[in-house]
């Protein structure tokens, strides 16, 4: 009997631990995107994002590009030789203005971070074989040249991490900011996640609430844990950036 009462007793305060500790997506406020809606976008001409992805109807607003819209044009986020970098910065160090990508021979489509040429439009790049940073023609005076762009490289915004912090950290402490490189968590992962880096999930409340009823099928006298998932940090092994000096 005591057993039995210990088990309802721990069963509904699991349970109950576990819906105060879920948020949808989909509560999101008009503007706000991602899990707990941690994320505001920055859509073109004001309008709404995605609730989940942060996906813009008709693109970001100026001087802006990623997940949201919520990334600095002019920078590259954990991408060492500037490769991933999908930005619309279309001018150089020097103020010229970029030529489109479709009017040169040299680099096909397959050697850009983008779908095509067309995608990739007169933005800067850093198609392969890769230099140190990203660049573009420019035609000027009946000429055509080429120079580097100006992009930096910058820190994801919190809560985001990984490769142009396409990556949301769901951490077991909702306030911690992840390593904005691996996600590890110090706290490990949030109970809707699991998986290396907390990424498998979400897991909506009837899947949470059916593995804490399957935890109390059995004796709990000495089993009352909860299972925590912890992620252990990635070691990463930096390419080395070549030199173009000559």
């Amino acid at each position: 009997m005591c057993c039995c009462l210990r088990s309802i007793v721990f069963y509904f305060v699991v349970v109950l631990f576990i819906l105060g500790d879920v948020t949808a997506d989909d509560n999101c406020k008009s503007g706000f995107f991602g899990w707990k809606c941690r994320f505001r976008c920055n859509c073109k001409d004001g309008q709404s994002c995605d609730q989940s992805s942060g996906d813009c109807p008709t693109g970001c607003h100026d001087n802006s590009w990623g997940p949201g819209c919520i990334l600095n044009n002019k920078c590259a986020y954990n991408d060492i030789r500037y490769e991933n970098y999908v930005g619309t910065l279309t001018k150089t160090e020097y103020g010229h203005t970029c030529a489109v990508w479709t009017l040169q021979k040299s680099y096909p489509g397959d050697q850009f971070p983008d779908d095509s040429l067309e995608d990739a439009n007169n933005y800067c790049r850093n198609p392969k074989p890769l230099t140190y940073k990203t660049w573009c023609y420019y035609s000027e005076d009946n000429r055509t040249d080429w120079d580097y762009c100006n992009i930096q490289k910058c820190s994801c915004p919190l809560g985001r991490f990984g490769n142009n912090c396409r990556h949301e950290c769901h951490c077991r402490d909702a306030n911690e900011a992840c390593n904005q490189t691996t996600g590890f968590c110090q706290s490990g992962c949030n109970r809707q996640w699991n998986g290396t880096f907390c990424q498998d999930g979400p897991y909506d409340k009837s899947e949470l609430y059916d593995n804490a009823k399957n935890k109390t099928s059995h004796d709990t006298s000495s089993d009352t844990s909860i299972n925590v998932n912890w992620v252990n940090p990635i070691l990463i092994s930096l390419p080395e950036v070549p030199d173009v000096s000559g």
